[in-house]
């Protein structure tokens, strides 16, 4: 959420116009509500608390990777 220049938010919401069909995964040790929120309207699909449990980001990425994918046109 606390990067240098910029807040993950924006980030994720600049990403995620470019690419919509990428899933952000935001690795933080904010706890607070208010940023939290500002993220999930940015987009973020997932938060991985510092320190995270091995077993949780595993959990969060085989989810992940369980998705169907969009298959694109060639162009």
């Amino acid at each position: 959420i606390v990067m240098p220049g910029r807040d993950g938010a924006s980030a994720a919401a600049e990403l995620l116009g470019k690419h919509p069909q990428v899933v952000v995964v935001m690795c933080t040790s904010l706890t607070a509500r208010d940023k939290i929120l500002t993220c999930q309207k940015a987009g973020v699909s997932y938060f991985l608390l510092k320190p995270f449990d091995p077993t949780n980001a595993t959990a969060i990425f085989r989810s992940i990777l369980a998705r169907p994918r969009a298959v694109q046109a060639p162009s």
